[in-house]
């Protein structure tokens, strides 16, 4: 599980982990009413993953522990944005960071560039 997790983080495949979450969470769900040694053990094929949970495993702490920490550290894949989408986040991230009261409305612009009469002053 570990492997397809880490094969579809490096292809960049956001479909494929989704796939690879929602079977770990499924069988984390079914494992949760299970007492400790009822539960199914962690199952990892490549040594390579193993060699790396070994490493971050530290006393006191178990192997699901440490997957689950990894799990919730992933960003959570979410829709694909359209182009008009993206542009206007983008925009609001800017504005975000612009102080709004010191930027005049139209109104308060119109009125001091403007004379009653829409002619510039």
């Amino acid at each position: 599980m570990i492997n397809l997790l880490y094969r579809a983080w490096n292809a960049g495949k956001a479909s494929a982990i989704e796939g690879v979450l929602a079977r770990l969470i499924g069988s984390c769900y079914h494992t949760l009413m299970k007492p400790r040694r009822a539960q199914t053990p962690i199952m990892i094929r490549s040594d390579k993953a193993a060699a790396l949970l070994a490493r971050h495993v530290r006393p006191g702490h178990s192997q699901a522990t440490i997957i689950e920490e990894a799990l919730e550290r992933l960003p959570v894949p979410g829709k694909q944005l359209s182009a008009s989408e993206a542009l206007r986040k983008k925009i609001e991230a800017v504005l975000d960071r612009v102080d709004r009261a010191a930027v005049p409305t139209m109104a308060e612009f119109d009125a001091t560039e403007y004379d009653r009469f829409g002619n510039p002053q």
